[in-house]
């Protein structure tokens, strides 16, 4: 009798805390997503040659340059048809006070004015980097006080308009740079 009484309380428990942990998810789902509009709404837009800072990092886009193939005459990427090679300069300084790492191949995007999204060609970077210009890694490793400037490269089509967007983590605000 003693098992039957301490098995009917340990089912009507494990359903309580079913019933309650299932309520408490859906109001944090609320939460989460006012908190993400929240996020939205306070993103700024930035132009070409304006500094901004994200977390402990300071941003700066110094131009962007257009170019159909990169590299040297013995190896080289060519753009596809149809699009172009965009060189972005890009200054980051850490203004913390320990090294940050900034992930640029997940922390930038380049979007264009129809909504389609670009990732970093780390590719096409390389060969940049064959073509002179100073580069900035997949991860860069920036002391704490000092920059670094260097170019990043997305494969785009021919004439887009669009932003450059920065986010440096999942939780951090974001910070758009027009790109005309």
């Amino acid at each position: 009798m003693n098992k039957k009484i301490i098995s009917i309380l340990v089912v009507f428990l494990i359903t309580f805390l079913l019933f309650g942990c299932t309520s408490s998810s859906s109001d944090n789902t609320n939460t989460t997503t006012n908190n993400i509009n929240n996020t939205t709404a306070q993103t700024k837009e930035y132009s070409i040659g304006e500094s901004f800072t994200l977390g402990n990092i300071e941003y700066k886009v110094n131009s962007l340059d257009e170019y159909p193939a990169l590299g040297s005459e013995y190896m080289n990427k060519i753009a596809t048809d149809g699009a172009t090679f965009y060189l972005i300069d890009l200054t980051m300084k850490n203004n913390g006070n320990k090294e940050e790492s900034v992930l640029i191949s997940n922390d930038v995007l380049l979007i264009d004015s129809q909504n389609r999204e670009y990732k970093v060609d780390n590719t096409a970077n390389m060969y940049a980097g064959q073509t002179g210009f100073e580069t900035i890694g997949m991860i860069e490793k920036i002391p704490a006080g000092l920059s670094k400037t260097g170019v990043i490269v997305f494969e785009v089509p021919e004439g887009i308009t669009g932003k450059l967007k920065i986010k440096p983590s999942f939780f951090s605000e974001e910070a758009y740079v027009k790109i005309e």
